[in-house]
């Protein structure tokens, strides 16, 4: 796992976009902005997105792992946070007739334990393990229509720009952790006390086990000396981006 540098970043979502798919780039903002594997991000439930009018302040948590029905990986129980405005994306979306129409074929339950992002058949991209249709003869989807589209639609497209580089959404998660750490230590000169506090902090975002594990990223900034942007810009960049594909 390894982030894209901030023009790999810029040419990945400007290639997303153009693809005009949904489901897609609304995933792949939660990606993104939270940090959530794919894992998480396709058994995200429509009770999990807020009515923007209750949501207070700039993102929400939401649970995922042990008792709860969003999947992390070794069932470990922590909270991701997306930013108020995707919420509200994702909410607006929810309630579309696109989405409906995906629903009225999934036959499951509408309650708020339906997925959040379901296929064109109404198949979730990726089925939870506690899904009761596991094991009752029906292919299991886990995450192969994303990667279909991954190979078909997105990397012929990053394949075009002037600096074409490999895609893989696990890498996503990278990049969310390198901008949180640069908006953190920006301006913190080497060496400064601060710099093991703001690994605490991305620690925690990420769910890291091990402050090694965390550590890494600032290792891979210095070896690499490629240029990151921080957090709360690349999300001011998404925004505007979302909200001009949507009005459009």
């Amino acid at each position: 796992m390894y982030p894209y540098s901030e023009e790999q970043q810029r040419g990945l979502i400007k290639s997303l976009y153009e693809t005009q798919n949904t489901e897609m780039i609304l995933s792949f903002l939660v990606a993104l902005t939270s940090g959530a594997r794919s894992l998480a991000t396709y058994t995200l439930r429509t009770s999990d997105i807020l009515n923007p009018d209750a949501v207070k302040g700039s993102e929400i948590a939401i649970k995922i792992g042990r008792h709860t029905t969003v999947d992390n990986k070794n069932n470990k129980k922590m909270q991701i946070y997306i930013p108020a405005w995707l919420n509200r994306l994702i909410y607006t979306y929810i309630h579309s007739e696109r989405y409906k129409r995906r629903v009225a074929k999934a036959g499951q339950p509408t309650d708020g334990a339906q997925y959040v992002f379901l296929t064109s058949h109404g198949n979730p991209f990726h089925i939870s393990k506690g899904d009761m249709r596991r094991g009752q003869g029906q292919q299991i989807q886990e995450g192969n229509s994303v990667r279909k589209f991954i190979s078909s639609r997105l990397q012929p497209a990053l394949n075009k720009l002037e600096s074409p580089f490999k895609f893989r959404f696990h890498n996503l998660r990278a990049c969310f952790g390198m901008n949180l750490l640069e908006e953190h230590i920006k301006g913190l000169p080497p060496g400064s006390h601060l710099i093991a506090r703001a690994l605490g902090k991305v620690q925690q975002r990420m769910g890291h086990a091990h402050i090694s594990t965390t550590e890494r990223y600032l290792n891979y900034r210095e070896d690499k000396k490629l240029t990151f942007q921080a957090q709360s810009m690349f999300e001011q960049h998404l925004q505007t981006l979302s909200e001009n594909y949507v009005h459009n």
